[in-house]
């Protein structure tokens, strides 16, 4: 999964991401639909962790839906 599957699939997606980063305001977080560095910018002033931390987040996120993806498909 890449980012522009997540701004496709949005209302799911970002609420995967305000699971993971409860200080996340909603409205805030729709504005970064379409710009990744944006969204982890925010994240990363919001969470109060370094933009590094919040790039591997994501990329983690989108990882295990990457693999929740295949699952589902071999099932």
């Amino acid at each position: 999964m890449n980012w522009s599957d997540a701004a496709d699939d949005w209302p799911a997606w970002s609420r995967r991401i305000r699971d993971r980063f409860p200080l996340l305001e909603p409205g805030q977080i729709a504005r970064a639909r379409y710009d990744r560095e944006a969204c982890e910018a925010y994240i990363a002033r919001r969470q109060n962790i370094s933009l590094i931390e919040a790039r591997e987040e994501i990329e983690d996120l989108l990882y295990i839906e990457t693999l929740a993806r295949e699952l589902a498909a071999a099932q």
